[in-house]
């Protein structure tokens, strides 16, 4: 499809938050530019360098795209004065003074995303304001700029109502992305009318978006990270149990809600459920040879055994991670996990058994140890 529009006309690709990019999705970019390296096609990309460190799944894979040199790596720096006022500019669609853009980026440094949310919190506290048609502002010298991301939007969410505030946070524990329906489940004590007077209002106030399907997402995941955060460590697994079991009564059966069924038990303490709920997405996700998924899964699963002093079910775990990574071609990351389950196992059987696995594995990676 790319090559045959390519042909026709120039195309770009942009794909925006490839540090939360699977195994697969990255593949699939390789595949991409590899494939259409000589065609009319430009491939943006655009990752937080933050979020990365050596074992994340970009991070190997933008050293391969630069040693086969198809990619261009462009750091995008923070703004300077006067590319805030230029992005004040476009925000409110008229020129803003010289003094306020010089405030506005002592506090923000010109993070374009900070910029954006504290002319927010501005506007909603009364401080910059529409009058006849154009934007005032009180005097620089009474401006109170939040001096914080987390700051400015807290002062966002205070100019919504508390019951607005509380679905939110109950979307939260959610996700980034949630859909009405989860919502409900997760807040069945609420009527659905003032569930959708609450998401009218958060809408509103730009805190969430619309999506497909009665699908709704955070404008930034930063705000559902400061929803989360507000929320007491008891709270928040009661929340999370809350969710959990709104999404067990509902969608029992649907092999899409067993990951998020693992997630929530486990946020919720309920290690023994949690246990049960990864187990099964693992077996779902490598039914559909997504290695990624299943190794997550089979992990998470992991954790919630050795929680639980279940040590030949951590055992078993670790053998299937290992499995799972061998299946994916990752040798040495599965020759870890056997020599993980081998320290577990006293069977001689059982050990003779991953003994001969992790053979294999250092065979497969030409290891003559």
């Amino acid at each position: 499809v790319f090559s045959n529009a390519a042909r026709k006309q120039s195309v770009l690709f942009h794909a925006d938050d490839l540090h939360w990019a699977d195994r697969g999705t990255l593949w699939l970019m390789s595949h991409l530019l590899r494939n259409l390296r000589d065609e009319r096609v430009l491939i943006v990309g655009a990752y937080r360098e933050t979020e990365l460190d050596r074992a994340h799944p970009l991070a190997k894979s933008l050293v391969d795209w630069n040693r086969e040199r198809l990619v261009t790596r462009i750091t995008l720096r923070r703004f300077n004065q006067l590319e805030t006022g230029d992005q004040l500019d476009a925000l409110l669609g008229e020129h803003v003074s010289g003094d306020f853009a010089q405030a506005v980026h002592r506090e923000t440094e010109g993070n374009p995303f900070f910029v954006e949310e504290v002319l927010k919190a501005l506007i909603e506290s009364g401080s910059v304001r529409r009058e006849s048609g154009r934007w005032k502002r009180c005097d620089i010298t009474e401006l109170v700029i939040p001096q914080s991301v987390k700051e400015a939007i807290g002062h966002r969410l205070d100019r919504v109502n508390e019951r607005c505030n509380e679905v939110l946070r109950v979307a939260a524990i959610l996700g980034k992305v949630f859909t009405f329906n989860e919502l409900a489940s997760a807040a069945a004590d609420l009527d659905e009318e003032v569930l959708l007077d609450a998401l009218d209002e958060a809408v509103g106030a730009q805190l969430i978006a619309p999506g497909a399907d009665d699908s709704f997402s955070f404008t930034h995941d930063k705000i559902r990270e400061v929803l989360y955060e507000e929320l007491n460590p008891i709270r928040r697994r009661r929340l999370h149990r809350h969710v959990a079991e709104g999404l067990e009564k509902n969608q029992r059966g649907y092999c899409c809600a067993v990951a998020k069924l693992a997630h929530h038990y486990i946020q919720a303490g309920d290690h023994e459920r949690g246990l049960h709920y990864a187990k099964q997405a693992a077996f779902e996700a490598q039914r559909v040879f997504a290695f990624d998924e299943a190794i997550a899964s089979y992990s998470r699963a992991c954790d919630c055994a050795e929680a639980l002093g279940l040590v030949d079910e951590q055992l078993g775990l670790e053998e299937a991670i290992g499995k799972a990574y061998f299946m994916h071609g990752e040798t040495i990351a599965a020759g870890d996990h056997f020599e993980r389950a081998l320290a577990l196992a006293t069977d001689p059987g059982v050990r003779a058994r991953l003994q001969c696995e992790a053979a294999t594995s250092l065979v497969a990676r030409g290891d003559k140890r």
